[in-house]
Parts: structure tokens; C-alpha cells; sequence
């Protein structure tokens, strides 16, 4: 929950969480908190663009806490329309 403005990054007794940014404002910008996950992003090296071709802007990611031997990219798809 955004208090006085300001949104934890890790509230206490809540999981870590993935937050981008998001300006909402015209010449003057606003940026906005959006949280698009919660429970160990571990994100680092983000990356933005129309990955699928679909015309809206996608997200690539490195992952540097995995859980295991493996590492891996995760992509983040961007179905909102509009």
C-alpha cells in the first residue's frame, strides 16, 4: 500500500517486491508506483521492448538470487491494450 506517497519496497511481514514505474502525467511527469510481482524478484539488467510484436513495450530480465544451479531470463509479457 502507497503511504504518504512513498511504496516499500519491502513492507514488514510482506514478501519482496517487483515495481516499475509508470509516468501518468503529460509535460509535467507523475510517475506512479505498479507492482507486477511480489515474493523474490531478484531482477537485475532489465531491458524494455516490443519483444512479441505486438506494439506494446515487453520486459526482459537476469535473474541473480535463483533457487537453484540454473540461470535464466524472465520475460514479462505486456497484454494491456490501450
Amino acid at each position: 500500500m502507497m503511504e504518504n506517497g512513498l511504496l516499500p519496497m519491502k513492507p514488514p511481514g510482506l514478501k519482496e517486491r517487483g515495481v516499475i514505474w509508470v509516468n501518468t502525467g503529460g509535460r509535467k511527469p507523475i510517475f506512479m508506483p505498479v507492482v507486477i510481482q511480489e515474493g523474490r524478484p531478484g531482477w537485475r539488467d532489465v531491458v524494455i521492448g516490443d519483444v512479441d510484436g505486438d506494439g506494446d513495450l515487453d520486459l526482459i530480465s537476469k535473474v541473480w538470487n535463483a533457487d537453484g544451479p540454473n540461470c535464466h531470463l524472465d520475460f514479462w509479457r505486456n497484454d494491456i491494450k490501450g
